[in-house]
């Protein structure tokens, strides 16, 4: 298993990617025809849903003590499965667009 601290890096960066890739699909969700803007704006309120708990298990993590880190890796992992999850249906979504 990696170390704390890389871990928890490792998990920073995946946020940085993912909140890279919503900016770009609002960009596309603001200048989409009102039919499309409902769909973008849907899953957009998704993933804004799944980045606060990946965002509030990242918390849990940085300030665990060591003998609850394994409990809330779990919970972490779990939290960032359904972000990747919610990310990869959103991507395909707005890649399909103009």
């Amino acid at each position: 298993m990696k170390s704390r601290e890389a871990y928890l890096q490792a998990l920073k960066r995946q946020l940085d990617h993912w909140n890279d890739d919503i900016t770009r699909w609002e960009k596309q969700a603001n200048a989409a025809r009102a039919e499309a803007r409902k769909r973008y704006e849907h899953d957009l309120a998704v993933l804004a849903e799944e980045r606060q708990r990946a965002m509030y298990n990242l918390r849990l993590l940085e300030m665990a003590e060591a003998a609850a880190w394994d409990e809330i890796v779990a919970g972490a992992e779990e939290a960032w499965a359904r972000m990747h999850a919610a990310t990869a249906a959103a991507r395909a979504h707005f890649q399909k667009q103009p």
